[in-house]
């Protein structure tokens, strides 16, 4: 018995040690994480603000004319700005409804042979590389918008459609599982009250994930944002404000990607303060995510209106 207690009392001081190794592995995971995104943000400032400071803040980002090349060179980026959120806000009015819907088929609809088959579906749109939706936009969307409805096809036209496809997985993901989440109780005292499936479905499931929903939505505009080779090859690239959604654009990304390689020292500050802008704009995202996710915590456990 002496000895079987010694044994004991030797793993557990095994297993102490190894929990401790492991807990200090992932306090280092988490310092390197923390320390890389220090370092970029500290860089991305030091290289682009100088170049914002001597433009001057409102000229930089109101500024119509983008011309680094010119003998005298302006630095607008008001029309990449312009053109970033109106991609940005016309792929969410294009993806949301039929993100949700997809969610709601495979959460509460669909049979689950259907469910099982297109959940793989999905995930592998969500595992294709941009520039292949880059590649597809260039040879299907862009000449459909030219043939059909005009101009160059290369348009904000073809900007929102292909981003509304690029986030779709995103959305459809991650609100289905919001919708999964939904108690049980709440759904079945909806049917108790005499609710069809479709009203449960619509006065109270959807109700009960909003704040799901609503992140779903909020990581999409993050990615939808920060997107830069499949918008490049579907933008037209010209910095200028469209009068209609069928002229080409030029979005806050790919000017940088297009003229990083030949920038002068100048010229590439100019860029980095770009990526500034764009930095700001996703950390407001991650702030509204942060807060979504709190409301979603606060509210998980509440009913909704319909069975109070």
């Amino acid at each position: 018995m002496r000895r079987g207690g010694q044994d004991r009392l030797l793993i557990k001081t095994r297993n102490r040690k190894w929990e401790k190794v492991i807990e200090i592995l992932f306090l280092l995971s988490a310092l390197i994480s923390v320390f890389s995104l220090s370092a970029i943000t500290v860089y991305l400032f030091a290289k682009g603000f100088p170049a914002i400071w001597e433009i001057g803040i409102m000229n930089f980002i109101f500024g119509m004319e983008w011309n680094p090349t010119a003998d005298n060179p302006s630095y607008g980026i008001f029309p990449m700005i312009y053109a970033s959120a109106a991609g940005t806000v016309g792929a969410v009015f294009l993806s949301v409804p039929v993100g949700l819907s997809a969610a709601v088929l495979l959460a509460a609809v669909a049979p689950p042979s259907l469910a099982n088959f297109l959940r793989p579906c999905v995930d592998l749109m969500s595992g294709i590389p941009s520039v292949v939706y880059g590649y597809f936009g260039l040879t299907v969307i862009v000449p459909l918008i030219s043939e059909y409805l005009g101009g160059p096809g290369n348009s904000l036209l073809a900007v929102i459609v292909l981003l509304s496809v690029m986030i779709l997985p995103t959305i459809i993901k991650i609100s289905e599982n919001s919708l999964r989440t939904v108690p049980v109780e709440i759904i079945q005292g909806s049917y108790a009250l005499g609710a069809a499936k479709m009203e449960t479905v619509l006065k109270v499931m959807i109700p009960a994930a909003g704040p799901g929903i609503l992140s779903s939505i909020v990581l999409g505009i993050g990615r939808a944002i920060g997107e830069t080779m499949a918008v490049i090859l579907v933008c037209g690239n010209a910095a200028q404000i469209p009068r209609s959604v069928l002229d080409m654009v030029r979005p806050m990304t790919a000017n940088i990607a297009l003229e990083m390689s030949y920038a002068d020292p100048f010229h590439e500050s100019v860029l980095f303060g770009t990526g500034v802008v764009l930095f700001i704009f996703i950390a407001a995202v991650n702030i509204v995510i942060n807060v979504l996710s709190g409301n979603a915590a606060k509210f998980k456990d509440k009913p909704p209106h319909y069975l109070l």
